[in-house]
C-alpha cells in the first residue's frame, strides 16, 4: 500500500506544481498585454494632444514691469485665451511693426483728444 500513497502524492504536487507554472504564465501574458494596450493609450494621447496644440498660437504683450511679459495662448478652434506664464522679454525685440507699438500707437491717438 505505501507504493500507492507515493504515487498519489506525487501526482499531487505535480498537478499542484503544474496549475501554480500554468497561472503564472497566463498571468504574465495578460500583465504584458495590458502594458501594451497602456503605452499604446498614452501614445495615442500623446499624438491626441500634439494635433490639438497645432492649432493654439502664442500671443506675447509687455507687462507692467520692464523687462517682463504676459504670454497668453490663443485656441484658434474655441476662440479661447488662456493666461500663459509671464516670461523674461525685452521690449527692443518688438520691431517698430509689432503689436504693441502699434497698440500704444492706437492708444496715444485717443488719448491727444
Amino acid at each position: 500500500m505505501r507504493p500507492r500513497r507515493r504515487n498519489i502524492a506525487a501526482i499531487a504536487v505535480f498537478v499542484v506544481y503544474t496549475v501554480a507554472l500554468a497561472t503564472a504564465v497566463v498571468f504574465a501574458a495578460l500583465r504584458q498585454i495590458t502594458r501594451t494596450e497602456i503605452e499604446d493609450a498614452r501614445k495615442a494621447g500623446e499624438q491626441a494632444a500634439a494635433e490639438q496644440r497645432r492649432y493654439i498660437g502664442t500671443i506675447v504683450i509687455p507687462a507692467d514691469i520692464i523687462g517682463r511679459c504676459r504670454q497668453l495662448e490663443f485656441d484658434n478652434i474655441t476662440g479661447a485665451i488662456r493666461e500663459g506664464n509671464e516670461i523674461q522679454c525685452a521690449y527692443e525685440s518688438f520691431s517698430t511693426d509689432s503689436s504693441p507699438n502699434r497698440i500704444d500707437a492706437i492708444r496715444d491717438a485717443f488719448s491727444k483728444r
